[in-house]
């Protein structure tokens, strides 16, 4: 099962998106769930490299991944790619979570909800 878990904030914005584990909904090459999370996983890769912001973290392996966003403050130029990637986030976020609407038995969706001393004390 892939379980995704997303992290919010206390004005609700995503600030982290962590996928793990193997659908197991068909064969190896013939996964069409594992196929849809992979998409949107390595599509959310490629636009966060295109906006390569320092203060933001990405771990992508097979079977994991794990995209946070930081908070921070900074030039004109890195506020607008913050939110570039935060955009990019928040759709991806919106497409697992259709799938793993239609798809419970292999996709797993978890929210975690921080507190607002939590936020600051993870984007500090």
């Amino acid at each position: 099962m892939i379980r995704v878990t997303v992290w919010r904030r206390p004005d609700g914005r995503c600030c982290r998106l962590r996928v793990q584990g193997h659908a197991d909904a068909g064969r190896y090459g013939e996964d069409v769930v594992c196929a849809g999370v992979s998409a949107l996983v390595e599509t959310l890769a490629l636009a966060w490299q295109r906006t390569a912001v320092g203060a933001s973290r990405v771990r992508v392996e097979t079977g994991f991944a794990d995209f946070r966003l930081t908070d921070g403050s900074g030039t004109q130029q890195k506020e607008a790619e913050e939110k570039e990637q935060a955009i990019a986030l928040q759709i991806i976020v919106d497409g697992l979570e259709d799938l793993a609407k239609t798809h419970q038995r292999f996709v797993r969706w978890e929210e975690q909800h921080l507190s607002d001393r939590a936020a600051d004390r993870r984007d500090g």
